[in-house]
């Protein structure tokens, strides 16, 4: 998934959401950002009240400044199908 649209309107709330309902339904959810650190995507996950066991064995998490199509499609190349990539 990729979403845009402008600053402020939800983008990473709802990307959030989806990563939470992929693990409630049993996938895992990767998440890649320049913009968020580790510990700001932990309050973001924090502040919605998702089960933190979901994060801590179905969510991985990359903010590194290294992120493009060529890196994430070979940090996503061995994901377990039906894995939802944001």
């Amino acid at each position: 998934v990729i979403l845009g649209a402008r600053p402020q309107q939800g983008k990473t709330l709802l990307s959030i959401e989806l990563a939470v309902e992929a693990m409630r339904r049993g996938g895992r959810a990767l998440f890649f950002s320049f913009e968020l650190t580790a510990p700001e995507m932990q309050t973001r996950i924090e502040a919605l009240g998702a089960d933190r066991r979901l994060f801590q064995t179905k969510f991985a998490f990359d903010g590194s400044d290294d992120i493009s199509a060529a890196y994430v499609a070979g940090r996503t190349a061995d994901a377990p199908p039906g894995a939802l990539v944001i």
